[in-house]
């Protein structure tokens, strides 16, 4: 941090807005519209993601502590109940959902954050399939329509969603993808 003798704690909102209000007051200034952090402000993911875009580096680095924490607290310390001969091993079943798609849980393998993938590893002479069925029923609704806006994007490996919101913005996707958390 700027200051080795400042001392805090990156999940108190209280200590994150002293934080920014010595160490990035300009950026603070930027994104309240002329003024410091007040008591009534609030230092939450949204405020972290608007300061960050600003162009605060402590703000990125206090959004990926937490981030990593959170990670932490809500997969790290319940993993170790599914740990099975030195893997964690997902049940799948079918039958719990109406649509004949595929469930997990104990644990729920489908909701891990894409960062948890990389703690996944398979035994030498074995592959690791992930698969998605990537925007699958508008895909279907673009085939049976015959719907060409809907059809290019999918043909040239773009994401539905960002064209749309795209061309609904009239944006570039890199514009996009900044304000994008």
């Amino acid at each position: 941090w700027p200051d080795a003798e400042l001392t805090f704690n990156p999940a108190s909102g209280d200590d994150v807005k002293e934080l920014l209000n010595l160490h990035d007051p300009t950026i603070v200034k930027e994104v309240l519209d002329g003024r410091l952090f007040g008591e009534a402000d609030k230092a939450d993911a949204s405020m972290m993601k608007a300061m960050k875009i600003a162009g605060s580096k402590i703000a990125a680095e206090i959004l990926a502590y937490r981030q990593e924490s959170k990670f932490i607290t809500t997969y790290g310390d319940s993993f170790t109940e599914f740990w099975h001969e030195g893997r964690i091993r997902s049940r799948y079943k079918q039958t719990l959902t109406s649509t004949g798609r595929l469930a997990s849980d104990n644990p729920n393998g489908q909701n891990l954050p894409g960062d948890a993938k990389s703690f996944m590893a398979t035994d030498s002479g074995r592959v690791l399939i992930d698969s998605d069925y990537s925007q699958a029923e508008l895909r279907a609704l673009a085939e049976i329509a015959d719907e060409i806006a809907m059809l290019d994007p999918f043909r040239a490996g773009k994401d539905l969603h960002d064209e749309t919101a795209r061309q609904v913005f009239n944006i570039t996707l890199s514009e996009l993808k900044k304000t994008d958390p």
